[in-house]
């Protein structure tokens, strides 16, 4: 597939700021909100006068525009308004500049004149500027008309030449001054968006042109180029060095592409991408991918003195969509494998999510180092007192940008790792100290993996037993995760209860529910899964499983509690139904602080 190139978006074309733009502002709908009543006001004024005199020409002009713009400010819609009020002062002002002048009887009156100086000035920024210019040359040579005519004696006028010439000069001087701040203005615009789009080393676009670019072209081509170890560069020779070497490498690429429709941008301060706007065959772009990575103007640079030699990594990507993060990948998989190039294809895909899972176990590494776990809590309420009886405690993670991590992005990582035991212990360690301190009921999550390690069980029944607050302790096991061992599992949860801790299951009602474990399993509660609670306002099986729910646990002397109670529908709902708790958004979030009551 063929793609024009586009001609220089980024230095022309693209960047230009839409003509009504600038109109289409809050300050512009002030301004003509403003100006219209202030002319209006003008208007009424005017036709007081001219009837006292009956000046039928400005009479019916005055009252005319009147109408108009009382119809635009009702009828035109809000961002319309600017151009058409515009239009209709100058067409007012010019109406009304004529008569005083053609009438010889009419007085040119102060109030009059500034109104001919201010309403033109305030007009250039109702209207577009050509408009603009248009209409002010037009006022401009009236009044000159007039002038030479009163300079001329060709027909008697109410005033001197002198009056007449002041005024053309003071209007003149007003749109000379005008006309200069604009283009100042305009300059600095166009100046801060060139600077947007461009990088201001190389002059080359840079990456937010280049995504500017994919969004709007469907290029399939691309290629990432990185000077490998260009932080050295900087650091042994300097700045200037580094800086001499990426025009030059900008320089030598412009050179090597000036034949082919190919586009280079500017990325990092280390890499550049060539898309390539005509598709290649995968062995031609594989041969100029090779010839990139051998030219010598490429490869060796002379500054004063010095001969520096740089290697670049390439990554290559042909794709119809994603084409950037998969050429990103490619350029990745070269990296770290110590390629000169690497073409992309959908088998690298996973080495993405295998970076992402390394660099989370780091930071999992780090953060059980420098103690960077959090424990977050939400509050539990229950639902005859609308009071807060306990918090389930969720753990977090401050990773080293000091960004707090959900645990959805590094628990099941940590699964997969040594560290889950680590993570467990932390938690029930945490509650604990703030159970001591607080006095305040709490419940920790336990999964499979902990159910099943003999080690973090023995750490649970010490640390409760040493620290004597299994009674505001509540231990959650999941519903949804496999039980290996259902007697061993049983054995343990006795010895818990006689450490007086109470004992919950948790997402209860999640696809298939063994109703066989709740009595043997002995539980204090039942947490009933978000899956149902979250639709039961407008689903009724939703409703009769939650029915059936209650109505068996209450059989058993189980407590109920509902999750995900996220609005007063659903609370009033559930409390009908004879749910005891409820925990959810309707009542808090989780937060690094306890709250007395709920919302």
């Amino acid at each position: 597939m063929n793609i024009k190139k586009p001609k220089i978006l980024h230095k022309n074309t693209s960047l230009k700021v839409s003509k009504t733009a600038k109109y289409d502002s809050e300050d512009a709908h002030f301004l003509f909100v403003a100006t219209t009543l202030a002319f209006i006001i003008f208007g009424l004024f005017n036709i007081v006068r001219v009837f006292q005199n009956t000046y039928s020409i400005r009479f019916f002009s005055n009252l005319a525009i009147i109408l108009i713009c009382v119809a635009v400010v009702i009828f035109v819609r809000r961002y319309k308004r600017t151009d058409i009020a515009g239009f209709i002062l100058k067409l007012g002002l010019f109406l009304n500049l004529f008569s005083y002048f053609l009438i010889a009887e009419a007085k040119l009156e102060y109030y009059s004149a500034i109104a001919f100086l201010v309403f033109p000035v305030i007009s250039v920024y109702l209207n577009k500027k050509r408009d603009a210019f248009l209409w002010s040359s037009t006022f401009s040579i009236l009044i000159f008309i007039f002038t030479v005519i009163s300079i001329t004696g060709a027909v008697k006028l109410i005033h001197e030449p002198g009056y007449y010439i002041i005024l053309l000069a003071t209007y003149i001087g007003i749109y000379s001054l005008l006309y200069v701040y604009d283009i100042k203005v305009t300059k600095s615009n166009e100046r801060l968006i060139y600077q947007l789009y461009n990088d201001t080393l190389t002059g080359l676009p840079n990456r937010f042109s280049l995504i500017k670019d994919l969004s709007e072209q469907n290029y399939q081509q691309m290629i990432l180029l990185n000077i490998d170890r260009f932080k050295d560069i900087n650091d042994v020779y300097g700045n200037l060095v580094g800086d001499f070497i990426i025009k030059s490498i900008a320089g030598a690429l412009q050179k090597v592409t000036k034949s082919k429709n190919i586009i280079i941008y500017k990325l990092h301060a280390d890499e550049f991408a060539l898309v390539i706007c005509d598709r290649m065959k995968s062995e031609k772009l594989a041969l100029f991918c090779k010839k990139l990575s051998n030219i010598n103007d490429l490869k060796r640079f002379k500054y004063l003195n010095l001969d520096i030699s740089v290697r670049f990594t390439i990554g290559v990507a042909t794709s119809d969509n994603n084409l950037l993060e998969k050429t990103d990948v490619a350029l990745r998989h070269a990296k770290l494998y110590n390629i000169r190039y690497v073409m992309y294809d959908e088998s690298l895909s996973m080495l993405k999510k295998l970076e992402n899972n390394l660099l989370i176990g780091k930071e999992i590494e780090i953060a059980l180092e420098k103690d960077r776990f959090l424990l977050y809590f939400q509050p539990i309420i229950n639902n005859k007192t609308n009071k807060v009886e306990k918090y389930e405690c969720l753990i977090r993670m401050r990773n080293s940008e000091d960004i707090i991590l959900t645990p959805d992005l590094f628990l099941d990582i940590a699964k997969k790792t040594n560290f889950y035991p680590q993570l467990t212990r932390l938690v029930v360690k945490k509650a604990i100290e703030v159970i001591k301190r607080y006095k305040v009921n709490l419940s920790v999550n336990l999964s499979s993996i902990d159910l099943n390690d003999i080690e973090t069980q023995k750490f649970l029944i010490n640390s409760i037993k040493k620290a004597k607050v299994g009674r505001f302790l509540d231990i959650e096991i999941l519903e949804s995760e496999e039980i290996e061992d259902l007697d061993a599992l049983v054995n343990f949860l006795k010895d818990l209860k006689k450490l007086k801790c109470k004992i919950a299951l948790d997402d209860f009602g999640s696809g298939y529910s063994n109703w066989g474990y709740l009595p043997i399993l002995k539980l204090n509660y039942i947490k009933i899964d978000q899956s149902l609670i979250k639709d039961i306002c407008h689903n009724k099986s939703a409703e009769l499983i939650v029915k059936s729910i209650v109505r068996f646990s209450n059989q058993l002397g189980v407590a109920t509690v509902a999750e995900y109670v996220s609005d007063r529908d659903i609370y009033k709902k559930i409390k009908k139904i004879g749910v005891n708790f409820s925990q959810g958004y309707y009542f808090g979030r989780p937060e690094e602080y306890f709250m007395k009551k709920p919302d």
